[in-house]
């Protein structure tokens, strides 16, 4: 179970980031040693994958973001805009008794500084949610400083990455589907490919292009 590489690849997790060691330890011992498989493996392993994707950058590269965006005093605010400009909440939601044919849609007018309020607020939120990515981008380059500036070499990596690690994130939470509906080479084979890009990407870049290639060839093919 623990080949040279999967060691190597979790003594790196645990010097920097301790709690995903043990959610990658975790994944691996399920998959690879118990038998039978623990209940709830399929969700299980997803979740610890898409843990370690959303959560390595910011225990790598460090946060981002410093603050949580604060919602609740942002839309008091505005709230307290809205009724004191004498917009009513109530008739937003109020359906006619008779349908109607819809007027013609004449847009709604709002004084200029709840529009800014709105506006500021959307933006903001836009912008902490860090699309994956620059968040793949922003852990690569922290793993090897030898990464830095090498965006364009780094995409289709980076492509595999994300795309690996999303077909784990769609499987991290309960649908309704039993583990038997799902196929455990499959999981195995997308878990390794995920282990393979992590560790290339701890070594040397520069050194291991090739491995890098290889493993997008096998995956693609």
């Amino acid at each position: 179970m623990w080949t040279a590489d999967r060691t190597e690849l979790r003594e790196w997790l645990h010097r920097n980031a301790g709690s995903l060691a043990e959610l990658y330890v975790g994944a691996v011992t399920i998959l690879y040693v118990h038998n039978p498989l623990t209940a709830g493996w399929s969700r299980l392993v997803a979740h610890a994958v898409r843990e370690v994707r959303n959560r390595l950058p910011d225990g790598v590269a460090g946060k981002k973001i410093a603050t949580q965006l604060q919602y609740k005093p942002r839309l008091d605010d505005i709230a307290d805009l809205w009724g004191r400009a004498g917009l009513d909440l109530a008739t937003m939601i109020e359906t006619p008794v008779t349908p109607v044919p819809p007027p013609a849609d004449l847009g709604v007018t709002v004084p200029r500084a709840i529009y800014e309020r709105i506006s500021e607020l959307v933006r903001d939120h836009v912008e902490a949610r860090e699309r994956p990515v620059e968040a793949a981008l922003r852990l690569f380059e922290a793993i090897s400083p030898g990464n830095k500036g090498q965006r364009a070499a780094l995409e289709p990596t980076v492509n595999q990455w994300i795309r690996v690690t999303g077909w784990f994130q769609s499987r991290a939470h309960d649908a309704g589907s039993v583990d038997g509906a799902f196929n455990i080479d499959e999981y195995k084979r997308q878990f390794e490919t995920f282990e393979s890009i992590l560790m290339a990407v701890i070594r040397d870049f520069f050194r291991t292009t090739n491995e890098l290639d290889k493993i997008l060839e096998d995956t693609n093919a």
